[in-house]
């Protein structure tokens, strides 16, 4: 089945499940001041991932409904099982206090995992290909302090443990034997500043968004690497109609890795957030560079649709980025809104890259 088949084969199966939940609670989150909690089937399709099943607990809140100053909260969390022998658990949070005086953020992930590897570089032929089974545990937190109404400061922590390695006997990972090839446990911690004007962390459709970070891993955090890690993240959102119903997103992308770190530290190219249409890590090294544009549209009631184009690569060091090696992504997505109030989205989208192609099946937007 063609990849086209399979967008509109799942899309297909998607809205139908939409259309049965419209009248449950899913829709009525917003309506009701104490919130609730949502189960939802969940059909989930990426490149990495092939198809998956399973459910979908999420919940949207505050802890003062009548503080309308405060940005809704949500926590959310899967467990979804694929045709590709991946079992997948990850609550991922975006928590304000009142008045937005702490922002918690962050993401816990339990992944039984093959995927394939490619190596090092952003030239690498696809017969390089081969697969890598591992366990992953995962924790991500951010934990930042209100400091105006749009800035926020405060400590970021990374924990990664990667275990279980299975790879091909004499293959490239075991024959290259870079870091990180048997498993590691990654340790790090370091500031984080926040610039943050969204009207809505779910899907923004006004508003700036900026975030620089720095984490420093190492042994004295119980890791088994020393290298630090950068990071800026720029987004713009321009409402082009008065209900914003028509949105023009923009993103730019740096993360920088500096020292020896294990291969699944490095910066991986791809993915279904930014450089859709790669399979995540099909290009990887220390530093990555990406910019994406999207255009969000409504097309009736609860149905949109997006357009997006994006440019990227991967380089050992950052004065090898070179325009001739640049990298492209663009592709159409479709959405269902299940929820009108947050404007929480389950979104279908197919990505062309150079050579490839991928189909996205999730909730909530890319960025």
């Amino acid at each position: 089945m063609t990849k086209t088949l399979q967008f509109f084969f799942l899309f297909s199966f998607l809205l139908s499940t939409t259309l049965f939940s419209q009248n449950t609670p899913a829709d009525s989150i917003g309506k009701e001041k104490k919130g609730g909690w949502v189960a939802l089937p969940v059909i989930s399709y990426s490149p990495e991932t092939k198809l998956g099943l399973g459910a979908l607990g999420m919940r949207l809140f505050k802890f003062n409904w009548s503080d309308t100053t405060t940005r809704t909260s949500n926590v959310q969390t899967y467990l979804i099982f694929t045709t590709a022998g991946q079992l997948l658990f990850s609550p991922t949070y975006f928590i304000f206090t009142n008045n937005e005086k702490y922002f918690i953020n962050g993401n816990i992930a339990i992944f039984k995992f093959p995927e394939f590897y490619y190596g090092v570089g952003n030239d690498l032929p696809e017969s390089n290909e081969e697969e890598v089974n591992y366990n992953l545990i995962r924790w991500e937190n951010q934990l930042l302090r209100k400091l105006s109404k749009v800035h926020f400061g405060g400590l970021q922590i990374r924990y990664f443990n990667q275990y279980n390695v299975i790879r091909e006997e004499g293959g490239l990972l075991d024959s290259t034997q870079v870091a990180g090839f048997n498993g590691s446990v990654v340790a790090g911690l370091g500031p984080v500043l926040l610039y943050d004007s969204r009207d809505n962390v779910v899907n923004a459709s006004k508003g700036f968004f900026l975030e620089l970070s720095a984490t420093f891993h190492g042994h004295y955090f119980g890791g088994e690497y020393n290298f630090q890690r950068y990071r800026i993240d720029v987004r713009k959102f321009l409402p082009l109609n008065p209900d914003r119903s028509h949105v023009l997103a923009f993103q730019f992308l740096g993360n920088f890795v500096v020292g020896e770190a294990p291969f699944k530290q490095l910066s991986e190219l791809g993915g279904d957030e930014i450089m859709r249409g790669y399979y995540r890590g099909r290009y990887r090294d220390q530093h990555l560079l990406a910019v994406q544009s999207e255009f969000r549209f409504t097309l009736w009631r609860f149905i949109g649709m997006v357009v997006f184009a994006g440019v990227g690569d991967v380089a050992n060091n950052v004065g090898d980025f070179n325009f001739a090696d640049i990298k492209p992504s663009f592709g159409v997505g479709l959405r269902v809104m299940v929820n009108k109030k947050e404007k929480v989205n389950i979104r279908a989208d197919l990505g062309f890259g150079k050579d490839s192609s991928g189909f996205y099946l999730d909730i909530t937007e890319a960025f």
